[in-house]
């Protein structure tokens, strides 16, 4: 029996050996996808026009260029603007970016043979947002990277031709200096002012602007 023990345990062993070394390695999960970007612009057709914001956006900036983007994060931002027609408009609105998606798994080894490695998540889509500043009140637009240059003419057009019918008419200025404090902030938690809401329903993310006219 010892002898017939000695001669099986090398042979149990080796075929061991020989199995765990033909099992393949299971492959690796692929790489999530980079998140994508979030910026902002301001932009008017008719000037004089004042701002506020708290975009960190524009922290450390004095001045706001009309319809330039710049890069944001995500979160909720409150501004106030004045308007050609001294119309005083407050609220918030808020910035959400593309998550990159999640990698595949990596496919389980066979016998003799390793797995695959899993594909790597796509990249997060780039998304420009922009508020649209008007004497009726703001609208946020959000464009892809092909459309961020998008002619808003038919809005545009229906404000200057509001401006010129009220004599005061003056083309829009190329940049405009930032207030350094809110005015009006108050207005935002009274109850006595009517609140108007626009929402962007953009797949499992929801886009909330709120504002309020002022006096």
């Amino acid at each position: 029996m010892r002898k017939l023990h000695s001669i099986l345990l090398p042979v149990i062993i080796a075929m061991l050996i020989i199995f765990t070394a033909g099992c393949g390695q299971d492959g690796l999960p692929g790489a999530d996808g980079e998140d994508g970007s979030a910026y902002i612009a301001y932009s008017w057709a008719v000037g004089p026009i004042t701002f506020y914001t708290e975009d960190p956006a524009f922290t450390g900036l004095s001045y706001i260029v009309n319809g330039e983007y710049l890069l944001t994060v995500p979160g909720t931002y409150y501004f106030e603007y004045i308007a050609w027609d001294d119309s005083y408009w407050v609220g918030t609105y808020t910035i959400y970016i593309n998550e990159g998606e999640p990698g595949s798994p990596g496919e389980l080894g066979t016998l003799f043979q390793d797995g695959a490695n899993g594909a790597d998540g796509a990249d997060g889509e780039d998304i420009y947002f922009e508020l649209a500043c008007y004497s009726t009140g703001p609208t946020l637009w959000e464009w892809t990277y092909e459309y961020r240059e998008m002619n808003k003419s038919s809005a545009f057009a229906q404000e200057v031709q509001a401006a010129y019918d009220a004599d005061r008419y003056k083309p829009a200025s190329d940049f405009v200096y930032i207030e350094n404090e809110a005015e009006n902030r108050s207005v935002m938690d009274d109850a006595s002012v009517e609140s108007r809401t626009q929402i962007l329903n953009t797949g499992v993310y929801t886009v909330i602007l709120t504002y309020k006219q002022s006096d």
